[in-house]
């Protein structure tokens, strides 16, 4: 896929989300990938639990490994800012309540937020959806 998106000069606007193995990645050379919790050996992740996410990530020594991918169940604010002040960016997933969209909408350690109603959020974000 990645050679199909720079053959058409696509390729930063890919962005994975948990859809690669530890495999994989020695081969990824463009795109964004944000790691999701089967990477984790962890069972209930906590923000203790953010710095030993970032030496894992960084353990790659992959550039495109931008962050974790998680459910916003999971993105408690304390989690948040433990990931703000580790650097480690967040992508979520499926935030479909309103609250929780506004909430979210407003951390800047986010840089993915995956729902079903994206008129709503590009909304309130002030954005229009590229083509």
């Amino acid at each position: 896929m990645l050679d199909l998106a720079k053959k058409i000069g696509v390729s930063e606007r890919i962005i994975f989300t948990g859809s690669v193995s530890a495999a994989d990645i020695a081969d990824l050379n463009a795109g964004e990938v944000y790691l999701n919790k089967s990477f984790f050996k962890i069972r209930k992740l906590l923000p203790k639990d953010v710095v030993v996410i970032k030496k894992y990530m960084d353990s790659f020594n992959c550039a495109n490994i931008k962050g974790i991918n998680l459910s916003y169940k999971i993105c408690t604010e304390e989690f948040l800012n433990e990931c703000k002040e580790q650097k480690v960016a967040v992508s979520v997933f499926v935030v479909d309540k309103q609250c929780e969209i506004d909430r979210l909408a407003k951390r800047s350690e986010l840089a993915n937020i995956t729902t079903n109603y994206p008129d709503t959020l590009l909304k309130l974000l002030d954005k229009k959806i590229l083509k």
